[in-house]
């Protein structure tokens, strides 16, 4: 009784994991709480230490480097910390700080935007060349 019920949890997962794939979202999409550009200014009031995941949730080439991105983010304890906001969701006050430091979010490489007491402190872009070590070097995070 206990292997049927445990094959059919194993069988649920691996077809939510295909209806995943073939649903076109990108692994990331999927693990971090989303955020929209018209809840940004409250979110950053709430969580001024935040890192934010900007990417096209339609993107599945960083699929890989999501993976470990987000189990770095689990063995840090910054899951909780972290959100994803989808490339058109992009509020002004973010758009300008990545002018400023020009960086094209049209490109449609993920980009990931560091605050520090409500304040942008660091950015990275992701590409397929990147190494989630130097990806995740965020300093303190309470």
């Amino acid at each position: 009784m206990a292997a049927l019920i445990l094959g059919t949890i194993a069988l649920t997962l691996l077809f939510l994991s295909l209806y995943n794939k073939s649903n076109g979202e990108s692994y990331i999409y999927n693990k971090l709480n989303k955020i929209k550009a018209s809840d940004f200014e409250e979110f950053i009031i709430e969580n001024p230490d935040s890192i934010i995941y900007i990417s096209d949730k339609d993107c599945l080439t960083y699929e890989k480097l999501e993976k470990k991105f987000i189990k770095k983010l689990e063995n840090l304890n910054l899951i909780k910390s972290t959100v994803y906001m989808e490339l058109s969701e992009v509020p002004k006050k973010i758009q300008e700080y990545l002018k400023e430091e020009k960086i094209d979010i049209n490109e449609k490489y993920p980009v990931i935007v560091i605050m520090h007491d409500g304040k942008f402190t660091e950015k990275v872009i992701i590409t397929t060349d990147s190494y989630v070590e130097d990806i995740v070097d965020y300093g303190d995070f309470e």
